[in-house]
């Protein structure tokens, strides 16, 4: 994995080797982890062309990992620059 912005990541799949974007949710008791589930049902039920298609989620013990396809992420001052 390799961190492109907060909380962002490129994955790669190890038995395809295609690159996918995750996004890496900590689990802690002061986490809005009801709003996230929200969000992932909203994602999961919605498809449109200009929302990035979530692939998979997975969780352990400590975190939540939302699955999207590959996407280049940017900071906004860097795009604005």
């Amino acid at each position: 994995m390799e961190q492109i912005i907060k909380d962002y990541y490129i994955v790669q799949h190890k038995k395809t080797k295609k690159y996918y974007t995750s996004y890496v949710h900590s689990i802690r008791a002061t986490s809005p982890v009801d709003i996230l589930h929200s969000e992932i049902q909203t994602l999961r039920s919605i498809k449109h062309p200009s929302l990035l298609d979530l692939k998979w989620v997975y969780d352990d013990n400590h975190y939540i990992y939302l699955i999207f396809e590959y996407f280049r992420c940017e900071k906004l001052l860097d795009l604005l620059n």
